[in-house]
């Protein structure tokens, strides 16, 4: 008898920057995504400067789905198995970030998995507190004698120097704010969030706790480990 096939599940990955593996319908918003996805309009802003060259020469990956994660996702109700998002709730706006786990709730099936990760707020705050040490930058130097500094620099919510861009991109910039981050979490902050947009048995999680498949492809251990961030996963009612 032949057996049936298997249906493969359907992995939606959120805010997925340079990481798009081919198991995980990949989603940014990045106006450099957008570009690479046209190459003529790319290399318009390129000679006219309307983007930096520093963005415009990053190689982007072209299985991209380009979506503004604050509204609503271009996929139908219940058409995903999991949806994971890494390092991408802390750019948005706390409500932002709830309408985007809102979001995953209405694409994911009943039983469907939402896994995130954000910044480890608890370990920059101990770290500053000087209860645990840790070597982020490749030249500390900046930072002796001035914990402060180095904390304000780990949370990312503003650069030091004001941005020197100018044209299109420079609006897109200060209209979207993308880069910086504008709301922290540590483990209970970030499950209580993932607990609003309406998951079930929502638990802190640890690297690669969880029986999503390929979550390999998108789970980096520098982002987790070491205090790098916190996971919070949570389920779909039936």
């Amino acid at each position: 008898m032949e057996q049936l096939a298997v249906a493969r599940p359907r992995l939606l990955h959120l805010g997925c920057g340079m990481i798009t593996p081919p198991e995980w319908v990949n989603v940014d918003g990045s106006y450099n995504a957008w570009l690479a996805q046209h190459p003529r309009l790319k290399k318009v802003a390129t000679t006219l400067r309307l983007a930096p060259k520093s963005q415009t020469d990053i190689q982007w990956a072209q299985n991209i789905t380009i979506a503004d994660l604050r509204k609503r996702l271009p996929f139908r109700d219940g058409e995903f198995d999991v949806v994971f998002s890494s390092h991408t709730v802390e750019h948005l706006y706390r409500d932002e970030a709830l309408a985007m786990l809102k979001e995953a709730y209405r694409v994911l099936k009943p039983g469907g998995i939402c896994r995130t990760i954000a910044p480890d707020l608890r370990s920059i705050v101990r770290e500053y507190l000087g209860e645990i040490e840790m070597k982020w930058f490749e030249d500390e130097s900046e930072f002796a004698g001035d914990p402060g500094r180095r904390m304000i620099t780990r949370l990312l919510m503003r650069p030091a120097k004001p941005p020197r861009t100018s044209g299109m991109y420079r609006l897109y910039s200060s209209m979207t704010d993308h880069h910086w981050h504008k709301w922290m979490y540590d483990g209970p902050s970030l499950v209580k969030l993932v607990t609003e947009a309406g998951f079930a048995n929502c638990r802190e999680a640890g690297y690669h706790d969880t029986s999503i498949p390929h979550i390999d492809k998108v789970e980096l251990a520098h982002r987790v480990r070491d205090g790098a961030g916190v996971i919070a996963e949570g389920v779909k009612p039936a």
